[in-house]
């Protein structure tokens, strides 16, 4: 039995027959993966290995599901297998799922590419996103994904339906129904005369996403998160500035409106169908999304567009926008394909027009000094980056010492962080 735990995501591995034989090693090793991992909020169990459960087995399972109050994924389950939770009843009393559809993407077209996944065109009407992993939490996930992409869309906020749950030879996949779009990143190079028009769409997205309530969706509170991180750093902070920064702690504002949770320029598609309709844009890979207070949104988008060296020194977002089109332009010309020939350097020429565009129409700025306004608050946003909220604990020791110097040094300056009309 393998157990893996991660972003309160409890993983299990099973292998062989599940029979009265093995039913105290099977039981003893739920009860402690249970004990050891009592935050989790999801409990995932691969049968893929499984061709055999009996009446012990069956009971091993209910006991972990009582155990933990937490309803039970079981993934990869075969034909026979699955034959006996029909009959038994347990497809009502747990997810269960038969083993996904295997496709493969080698000779699809790429739309898009991050860090942990990426994004194809399968045919006319269908596109499929990837996850670089094939792990119980990564599927977890991906169920989280869809379900809160389903949420969204009867809230009003435009992002794309998912459909079926696939595995591919570079992970486990989503498929969605296919969007006439394409990101903002190649939108900038296809349609450059357009910005002005549809960037403050983007703007007044965000806005919409920001002020939608979402309370009635247990979602995880970036509050939360980000006082528990908070908490960590205490101890790294001179003990002059201590007491002011457990006093912001205390008085960081309550919401339960929504953030996107990576709101970077590769998660913005723009519909586009060409007709000569105005282009409107959509969200897309929401896993991460809480609720919670916008400023932590905007942490996301200037720590996006930071590039090492002048992250934190308070350098304009749209100066440091274009050291990060700079950086995409070199490393990802699979994404641009031949505009890149006619249109190099339009990803650096127009990030700093994207960045005020979006601030003017999510703030509704008309005049220039209300804008030099916002973007130097959002930049003292950005420099106070150990408010970003990490879903995992522990995280804020594991950033640059520079960071926290910067952070140090600006924390007299916090409560200017919510003085923009959010």
């Amino acid at each position: 039995m393998d157990v893996k735990y991660d972003d309160f995501i409890l993983t299990v591995t099973l292998e062989g027959r599940l029979t009265a034989e093995r039913y105290d090693e099977i039981a003893a090793c739920f009860k402690k993966a249970a004990s050891d991992h009592p935050d989790a909020g999801q409990i995932y169990i691969d049968f893929k290995q499984i061709s055999y459960i009996s009446s012990a087995g069956l009971r091993a399972l209910l006991m972990l599901q009582k155990q933990t109050g937490i309803k039970l994924h079981l993934e990869n389950v075969a034909d026979d297998v699955m034959d006996i939770f029909q009959t038994t009843g347990y497809t009502e009393l747990m997810h269960i799922r038969k083993p996904f559809k295997e496709l493969t993407v080698d000779k699809s077209k790429l739309i898009g590419k991050g860090r942990i996944g990426a994004v194809y065109r399968l045919d006319e009407e269908r596109v499929i996103k990837v996850c670089f992993d094939k792990s119980g939490s990564t599927l977890a996930k991906i169920d989280r994904d869809r379900d809160i992409s389903q949420a969204l869309f009867l809230k009003g906020i435009p992002t794309a339906i998912p459909y079926d749950v696939v595995i591919t030879d570079e992970g486990y996949g989503v498929i969605y129904e296919l969007l006439e779009g394409e990101s903002i990143l190649r939108y900038i190079y296809t349609h450059p005369e357009k910005l002005k028009v549809v960037v403050p769409k983007i703007g007044k997205l965000i806005r919409k996403l920001h002020t939608t309530d979402a309370g009635d969706l247990k979602l995880k509170n970036a509050n939360d998160l980000v006082k528990k991180q908070l908490s960590l750093v205490l101890n790294m902070v001179p003990e002059e500035k201590m007491e002011k920064l457990k006093d912001f702690i205390d008085h960081i504002p309550e919401r339960t409106t929504l953030i996107h949770g990576d709101l970077n320029m590769g998660n913005i598609m723009i519909m586009d169908k060409g007709d000569g309709t105005e282009p409107e844009p959509l969200l897309i890979d929401i896993a991460d999304v809480m609720t919670g207070h916008p400023i932590f949104d905007f942490q996301g988008i200037y720590l996006s567009a930071a590039s090492a060296d002048r992250a934190f020194s308070g350098t304009p977002v749209g100066e440091m926008s274009k050291q990060m089109a700079l950086q995409m332009e070199m490393t990802s010309a699979e994404l641009f394909g031949e505009s890149l020939k006619d249109n190099s350097g339009a990803l650096v020429r127009y990030s700093e027009l994207y960045w005020q565009e979006l601030i003017k129409g999510y703030f509704d700025i008309e005049n220039d000094e209300d804008l030099i306004k916002a973007d130097e608050c959002l930049c003292e946003i950005g420099r106070s980056s150990f408010l970003r909220p990490s879903k995992k604990e522990g995280k804020g020791g594991e950033v640059m010492d520079i960071i926290l110097d910067v952070f140090v040094n600006n924390i007299d300056k916090l409560d200017r962080l919510f003085d923009l009309n959010w």
